[in-house]
């Protein structure tokens, strides 16, 4: 706790700081506030404290201003109205009253902390009061209430909003909100539209950007690759230079994860080649073939319970497992016999089949392999572990 005569010192220190950055910058400094006198005390700030953590909005913000008109040179005068501002913001539903606050902040303070704040705020604020004080706190309202509602409600109070004010300010912000809810709740459909509209009504704004990525973001979850790179490219494209970094990023993620795709589907094909070519080298085999090899009798248990335990801990891991677990016994049954009639082949002709039939196993549990774990989606962490090693 800073005792008072430290409190004197501290209001003094900053305001000296003060006009030494306006003496710099060669601007005159606005006259700070007096320093608090000594013995004043923060009953009023500490009362106010109290029942911002009641609940008590109103009486905290009124608290908080009283506490700074009286005590304008406390080195906390600029958070106290700093917290009557956000309460008028957030809480009270009166933007208007909030812009003042955020503007006394920066007339009185503009060098303390607060005052970095209250920039941000009272640009915001100015911007979105020009289509009057009720909409925005409409607005505030729903957005600050979401969590304690159906989201459904939420939703169609924010269409009500924008229907009803269709000059509104932040109306580009609210059309991406209500996408960005439906997307929260997995409503594809739904999110796509809602971020469509917004691409549609307000082509200008950072918000049909913002609302571009997302488009893209959904399109990539469901496996539209192609669609994903389109929506990327496009922010590279047309969208605002900050945007292009973003676009550029998500765009080379996904043409990554086409490339994947492809080689994918090429593994599925490989595969289907080499068990064909497998098949047909055992034809001679006949019925023989459902009989199980000595090799496939000892892998099978083992990996069943390794499949196990790691579905236990991570079922898409141990999906993937069970994938690859069955081709690995598949190619080793057919290696087992694969190995006995390259042995009753002529010597000559037996290590050149046996090589080029295990060669063939081997491609065909490799493509399958692969295509498990891209289907799995646990592609990357797969990389990763091969570029780093296994996590200790």
């Amino acid at each position: 706790m800073l005792t008072r005569r430290a409190t004197v010192r501290l209001g003094s220190v900053a305001a000296g700081l003060a006009l030494l950055a306006a003496a710099g910058s060669g601007r005159a400094a606005p006259d700070p506030p007096p320093a608090a006198p000594p013995g004043a005390g923060r009953a009023g700030y500490d009362a106010a404290l109290a029942a911002a953590r009641r609940g008590e909005a109103a009486a905290a913000a009124r608290a908080f201003e009283e506490f700074a008109r009286t005590h304008p040179g406390d080195v906390v005068a600029d958070d106290a109205l700093a917290q009557a501002a956000q309460l008028a913001e957030e809480r009270l539903g009166e933007p208007a009253r909030a812009l003042a606050l955020y503007r006394t902040i920066l007339e009185r303070y503009p060098n303390r902390r607060a005052s970095r704040r209250a920039e941000v705020r009272a640009r915001f604020l100015e911007q979105a009061l020009r289509s009057g004080a009720a909409p925005l706190a409409e607005y505030q309202q729903i957005v600050g209430g979401f969590g304690s509602r159906p989201k459904d409600e939420s939703i169609r109070r924010m269409q009500a909003l924008l229907a009803r004010t269709p000059g509104f300010a932040l109306a580009d912000r609210a059309a991406y909100w209500i996408g960005s809810v439906y997307l929260q709740q997995r409503r594809f459909d739904e999110a796509l539209a809602a971020f469509a509209a917004v691409e549609a009504r307000y082509p200008a704004s950072e918000w049909a950007q913002r609302a571009r990525k997302a488009r893209g973001d959904i399109l990539a979850e469901r496996g539209d690759l192609t669609g994903a790179r389109r929506a990327y490219e496009s922010i590279m494209r047309d969208g605002d230079p900050s945007f292009a970094a973003t676009g550029a990023f998500a765009a080379a993620r996904v043409t990554t994860e086409l490339w994947r795709a492809r080689l994918a589907r090429a593994g599925l094909w490989v595969a289907l080649l080499a068990l064909a070519l497998a098949l047909v080298a055992l034809r001679r085999v006949g019925r023989g073939l459902l009989a199980i090899p000595v090799e496939v009798k000892l892998y099978v248990p083992a990996a069943a319970l390794f499949t196990a335990l790691a579905w236990r801990d991570n079922p898409a891991l141990g999906r993937a497992l069970l994938e690859l677990v069955a081709v690995v016994a598949v190619g080793l049954h057919l290696l087992g016999h694969l190995a006995r009639e390259a042995a009753a082949q002529p010597r000559r002709r037996r290590w050149r089949r046996g090589l080029a039939l295990g060669l063939g196993v081997v491609l065909f549990v490799g493509a399958v392999g692969f295509r498990a774990v891209y289907r799995s989606g646990l592609m990357s962490m797969a990389l990763e572990t091969v570029r780093n090693g296994v996590e200790r």
